[in-house]
């Protein structure tokens, strides 16, 4: 009898652990999946916003984020991965249950709520942490360089009522945001005058150098600007093709349109596949030339990640 109630008090033991530890490790809540950004004056900067739901999948949720209008204005909200994927590559929000407000009532910013689907309980993002659900696409006004903050928000209001932040798991259990560490629910994004920052080469603008970027220097030297692929370094960022930083065929120690040619694209594939040389400075990361460069030329757009 004593073995048996000892065998008893130990396995309810053991479930209480289990249980707590599971309790322990509950994450829900709609974040910021960085705490800085950075971009242009005049131009935009996209802010990431992401979703942690662990152990449970999610079917549903609800949030605000609202915004310095003194330097901000929204220019798109647009579905991301992680969200694109439970939907279906294609599918678009339903919009019987899909509400987007962009001119709520308390703050400068935007409400969503969404359910993923009302008739297949399949739909639904699978437990997991960060999963990119939206992009929103800010404007930055023209003005000096400052910083202005984006906040994830309960306090907003549509219509009829204040948007809470509430995930919905497993098609009905509400889940107000729980669990360690503390989610990123306010960011600051810098904005900067002058020359944007780029990296140098990368004309696809996807933060690492390869042979598409070669490719995409070559049919800007003997094809034109015009071609639709890389037109977002061609058109806002020229400077970037010159991937050796010669200054020798222009102005002394100035970076022009004369030094870009067909050399650059030839010492990016010596790079990506000999080992050759890198580029000079801004790399391996986005940032600012080291040489004067021309206004004609210089970097006024550019996506760093």
């Amino acid at each position: 009898m004593r073995i048996h109630s000892l065998s008893l008090v130990l396995s309810l033991g053991l479930f209480l652990a289990a249980a707590s530890s599971t309790l322990a490790q509950e994450k829900y809540n709609i974040h910021f999946r960085s705490a800085a950004f950075t971009g242009q004056a005049g131009q935009s900067v996209t802010v990431g916003i992401g979703l942690d739901n662990q152990p449970e999948k999610v079917t549903g949720f609800s949030f605000g984020v609202k915004h310095d209008a003194t330097r901000l204005s929204i220019d798109t909200v647009t579905v991301a991965a992680g969200l694109q994927d439970a939907l279906g590559i294609g599918v678009q929000p339903d919009s019987r249950f899909f509400v987007l407000d962009q001119n709520p009532v308390g703050a400068s910013g935007f409400t969503v709520a969404m359910i993923l689907s009302s008739e297949k309980a399949s739909v639904a993002i699978p437990a997991g942490l960060d999963h990119p659900i939206f992009d929103v696409k800010y404007k930055i006004a023209a003005g000096p360089s400052a910083t202005a903050k984006v906040e994830i928000s309960g306090d907003l209001s549509n219509t009829t009522r204040r948007v809470e932040v509430i995930l919905d798991v497993n098609n009905g259990t509400s889940k107000k945001p729980v669990g360690a560490p503390a989610p990123v629910t306010s960011a600051t994004i810098t904005i900067q005058t002058g020359p944007a920052p780029f990296l140098r080469g990368d004309m696809n603008q996807s933060n690492r150098l390869e042979v598409t970027d070669a490719i995409l220097i070559l049919d800007y030297l003997f094809s034109g600007a015009q071609l639709p692929a890389g037109a977002n370094s061609r058109a806002n960022c020229l400077v970037a093709i010159n991937f050796d930083g010669s200054t020798s065929k222009g102005a002394q120690g100035v970076e022009d349109s004369s030094d870009l040619d067909l050399t650059d694209a030839l010492a990016l594939l010596q790079y990506v596949f000999q080992k050759g040389p890198p580029p000079l400075a801004p790399f391996p990361k986005c940032g600012q030339p080291t040489q004067t460069v021309d206004p004609a030329i210089e970097c006024k757009q550019f996506l760093c990640r």
